[in-house]
């Protein structure tokens, strides 16, 4: 099923051409290799984008959208995604529309013309990405990074798109049609559906439940709506004209393919072992996300407020994180370390959504499970 999201979100016709082109490329030559990158990996993505127009910049967005991988380490800055956008400096404004808040706070790289870093920010960043501006040729800048053997590196370039044959994208002179700004919900209405099973159902939430057997009847009870097309319906049609919410279960279903390549063919096996990791993952993901949004991480103040409110109110504590969160600030954006302390309760999203991820699609994990945890 397809929905088109509304214009006042995906205000540039460049931003269905580039999510097109990423999907559609990356099912064929995948931004991380045919074995995806999983948790024990100890390679990490680089990708090189030639040109720094509106369409590559919406390009380098929909990269960052989607290159999250769990061998990522917060606390070494270990195996972050690199993307490159080579050629002149964008204006701040196209760097603004393409990337939203997110090069506050992820790592930064500016490289000149003989491949020198003249300028870098947030180095300590969290997130799991660097963005490198790259001035050096585009020739000498893949070369350099070819040496590097522990890089699975992908070229975006107006090249490329022409040899995959994907005209809708590369002919920017013509507008596309109403079909061709259609988006396909399917995965999208699950992930909704998760997230509104995970905050109806307000079971309670400890330590312990970070145990798969602890999730298994909640997985069952999720699921369970995920085969009656009137409640996932009714669920999507609950968001009305929310936008900001229809793309991020879009963005979010659109990374299946990546983790399902991240788990690899054991990933039944691989997603018991190391669903923790993958929970981490999908923090950043999502932080990364609100970040190009447009969202920002509360302030000092801000944090203050909060805590005097949180000892004194609860209810008062909810109102003013609301009103945060209708401000596009959000008490959640923060290390995955900083989140136990701050949240632990909204950690049950990230570990939930990563072990009902394999239903968007396959319908034998849940047997799986139930024979896995038989009492």
């Amino acid at each position: 099923m397809s929905q088109r999201i509304y214009e006042d979100l995906l205000h540039d016709d460049n931003l269905y051409r580039a999510r097109y082109y990423v999907l559609n490329a990356t099912m064929i030559d995948s931004l991380d290799g045919t074995s995806g990158i999983g948790s024990k990996s100890s390679n990490y993505v680089h990708v090189i984008i030639d040109g720094t127009d509106s369409l590559m910049l919406a390009i380098a967005q929909q990269v960052a959208l989607i290159a999250h991988y769990p061998n990522h380490n917060e606390q070494t800055h270990t195996f972050r995604s690199v993307i490159a956008i080579v050629g002149d400096e964008p204006s701040k404004e196209e760097l603004r529309n393409a990337f939203g808040n997110l090069l506050q706070y992820a790592h930064c790289q500016y490289i000149d013309a003989t491949g020198k870093i003249q300028k870098e920010t947030s180095p300590d960043s969290y997130l799991d990405i660097t963005l490198r501006f790259v001035q050096q040729p585009v020739e000498e800048y893949l070369s350099e990074a070819k040496k590097d053997n522990k890089a699975v590196i992908s070229l975006f370039s107006y090249r490329d798109i022409q040899e995959a044959n994907m005209n809708v994208v590369v002919d920017k002179n013509k507008p596309l049609t109403a079909e061709e700004r259609m988006v396909d919900i399917t995965r999208a209405r699950k992930v909704n559906r998760i997230y509104e099973f995970v905050n109806i159902n307000n079971y309670e939430n400890t330590r312990e439940q970070e145990r798969v057997d602890d999730y298994i009847g909640a997985i069952k009870r999720c699921i369970s709506g995920f085969r009656v097309e009137r409640e996932l319906q009714q669920a999507w049609d609950k968001l009305g004209d929310n936008t900001i919410i229809q793309l991020s279960n879009v963005c979010c279903g659109d990374c299946y393919e990546s983790r399902m390549r991240s788990l690899g063919r054991k990933w039944r096996v691989t997603l018991l072992q190391d669903f923790t990791l993958y929970a981490k993952s999908e923090h950043i993901r999502w932080c990364t996300e609100k970040l190009i949004f447009g969202y920002r991480p509360f302030n000092e103040e801000e944090l203050r407020t909060r805590s005097a409110l949180a000892a004194k109110d609860k209810e008062k504590e909810k109102t003013f994180l609301t009103q945060c969160k209708k401000n596009k600030v959000h008490y959640n954006i923060c290390s995955h370390a900083e989140l136990y302390s701050r949240d632990y309760e909204a950690i049950r999203y990230d570990t939930f959504l990563i072990l009902v991820t394999p239903f968007l699609e396959k319908t034998s994990w849940l047997d799986f499970l139930k024979k896995k945890f038989r009492n």
